[in-house]
């Protein structure tokens, strides 16, 4: 009899384990799930950003009479690519959070080009160089850091989850290509001109941040 009790207690034991470590894996990778999918959409939301404006808003420039200053807009992007992203990341490494630092910087640009956009809308074929250019060129100068602070905010979630960084973060990036070309063609196929590319723009933006946030 006390044999059979010892074999109940041990059979009852290891169907508790077994439960529990089922448990436990279904909740982790329900969890792991759940945080790739939420890197996808940051994937694809930075990258549609940028194909939101890129290629249409030569077009703009040029249908508002400063076409020979589209130059100035492109070569800003790179001029300020080559301090910014160091500036803002030495930040995120020393004082704040990476995805802290991602939602603050999505922020700024979004309010700088929003009113891009509305200066655009307001004054029409008359708006001017000078109007657009300074706050053009203080948006992208916020946005350009957050293509790298984007890649560290995936790598560390990958690490956190256990994760192996270099199997899984290729399948989430690709979403960002994917991002940047469904929004250029949504872009050009509609019509849309910069303003409304704008908009769309600091849309997904705001939206961005607004994920880091939650998901710091």
């Amino acid at each position: 009899m006390t044999h059979l009790f010892r074999i109940k207690n041990v059979f009852i034991f290891r169907l508790q384990t077994y439960f529990y470590n089922f448990a436990s894996y279904y909740t982790e990778s329900k969890r792991n799930y759940n945080m790739k999918i939420r890197l996808i959409i940051l994937s694809f939301l930075q990258f549609a950003i940028w194909g939101a404006y890129l290629t249409s808003m030569g077009g703009y420039l040029a249908s508002v009479g400063i076409g020979a200053n589209i130059g100035w807009f492109y070569s800003a992007q790179g001029f300020v690519s080559i301090f910014m992203p160091a500036i803002i990341g030495i930040a995120a490494d020393r004082w704040v959070q990476a995805q802290k630092m991602l939602s603050f910087c999505h922020l700024v640009a979004a309010l700088c080009m929003l009113t891009v956009g509305y200066l655009g809308m307001t004054y029409g074929e008359n708006v001017t160089f000078g109007q657009l250019f300074p706050v053009y060129t203080v948006g992208i100068a916020f946005y350009m850091p957050t293509l790298a602070l984007s890649n560290s905010v995936s790598y560390n979630a990958l690490e956190k989850s256990g994760l192996d960084t270099v199997a899984e973060f290729p399948s989430i990036r690709i979403f960002g290509t994917i991002g940047f070309i469904v929004s250029m063609w949504i872009v050009d196929f509609t019509h849309c001109n910069i303003i409304l590319a704008v908009f769309h723009k600091r849309g997904l933006g705001t939206a961005d941040g607004g994920l880091l946030t939650h998901h710091a």
